[in-house]
């Protein structure tokens, strides 16, 4: 370690400094056990730049719609609420979505105003989806719904 300059960068060394030697290391590993073993191999990784995307309110509005769309397709699929209507708006929300990310690249002060109302019509779309998923929960649910009414009906009666 004394010799590397990699190190001594790592490290934070002044290349006036004094190294401290190996051994000392060596012992501050034995004390405190396995725990420096796993504070080894974490500062043993390796950093690789990346590309991160930032989500925004339209992203997240419509990754919900297109989930509840899926979540209700397996509810029906499993055979609950099958009558209960649901129209899924997934696809009218990403072309929404994608709207934005061209009207983005013109850059005017125009494009703010457009991309306001964009995500004003994607909430519009969500709030669709969620009064729609509401009754199709409340149909789901063994007890609810019409047969449970008709039921409750004939008993009464």
């Amino acid at each position: 370690m004394a010799d590397s300059l990699s190190w001594r960068r790592f490290y934070r060394i002044p290349l006036t400094s004094p190294v401290p030697h190996p051994t000392r290391l060596i012992k501050l590993v034995r004390r405190s056990g396995p725990a420096a073993e796993v504070l080894q191999a974490a500062f043993d990784t390796t950093v690789v730049e990346a590309d991160i995307g930032h989500s925004t309110d339209a992203d997240l509005l419509e990754h919900r719609v297109r989930k509840l769309g899926l979540l209700v397709r397996r509810i029906k699929a499993a055979g609950a609420a099958r009558r209960t209507r649901f129209r899924d708006r997934s696809r009218s929300a990403g072309r929404r979505v994608k709207e934005i990310s061209r009207t983005l690249r013109r850059r005017t002060g125009q494009a703010m105003g457009e991309i306001d109302r964009l995500t004003g019509e994607i909430a519009t779309v969500g709030r669709a989806t969620l009064r729609e998923v509401t009754a199709v929960e409340r149909n789901a649910r063994p007890g609810t719904g019409q047969a449970a009414v008709r039921t409750a009906r004939t008993s009464a009666g």
